[in-house]
């Protein structure tokens, strides 16, 4: 599975706000989510992104199967859902909200690059648009899910939300992340959940989405990393070894 950036010209340093998996203390009680849902994508500038044109994020031609109209502040705003099936059965759904505008409709087929939408701050934004700052909270949230045979493939997110980072990642990518103490069994956070999304670039954490918490499959997959990278003892303890290579390889 592959995706592209939903918007001409992204770059992970200047046009993301929110990566996957961050911010529980916000997406749990609001959403009963572990965290954030999807990756948060702006546009800086006058208007903050209002209006800027987005894109089907898929590589082939894509189903549109749903689009949602919706203001109020406790829903996601408009939005455009896509379907493309992938050729072991399962369906990759890709879900774009928050949108000013939509430009498609449920039924179409959506080619690669197609503009769906344009980027607003419809449903539930912080900070929340006003008369004085009509602009205010624009962004797209992008997010995605897999599906295998009617069901969700990922249960960690209670509505089946998988990570699209590492979907999106092409080799020699950084991000917006920092490691700046050790980690460890029982340990959570931020640096928690980013460090998740790393082990599922690299080739592990097959069966779990970022949560933000050091369980024993993220020690285990951490094992896995420092054996894979030459780094030793390989016990699953992000040590000061283990950081500086995160640090290394994938911080902006």
């Amino acid at each position: 599975m592959q995706l592209k950036p939903p918007i001409e010209g992204f770059k992970w340093n200047g046009n993301t706000s929110q990566l996957f998996g961050v911010n529980r203390e916000l997406y749990e009680p609001r959403f009963g989510d572990p965290g954030h849902q999807g990756l948060d994508i702006v546009v800086p500038g006058e208007k903050q992104g209002y209006g800027t044109p987005v894109m089907s994020a898929h590589l082939v031609p894509t189903q549109c199967h749903k689009t949602f109209v919706d203001s109020t502040l406790r829903t996601n705003g408009h939005g455009v859902h896509l379907s493309e099936g992938l050729p072991n059965g399962d369906i990759l759904e890709t879900i774009y909200w928050h949108l000013s505008d939509i430009l498609v409709k449920a039924g179409d087929v959506v080619d690669p690059s197609q503009k769906i939408g344009l980027m607003g701050n419809t449903g539930f934004v912080f900070p929340a648009p006003s008369q004085s700052c009509p602009h205010c909270g624009t962004h797209t949230h992008f997010a995605a899910r897999l599906w295998r045979q009617g069901s969700y493939v990922f249960t960690d997110y209670k509505s089946g939300w998988i990570d699209p980072v590492p979907l999106m990642y092409r080799p020699g990518d950084r991000f917006r992340m920092s490691f700046t103490r050790d980690l460890l069994l029982g340990s959570s956070g931020h640096d928690v959940a980013w460090l998740q999304t790393i082990l599922k670039i690299e080739g592990f954490g097959a069966e779990y989405q970022p949560i933000g918490r050091f369980g024993p499959k993220t020690m285990r997959d951490v094992r896995l990393l420092q054996k894979k990278i030459g780094i030793e003892p390989s016990i699953g303890y992000v040590g000061p070894k283990t950081r500086n290579w995160l640090i290394q390889n994938y911080s902006l």
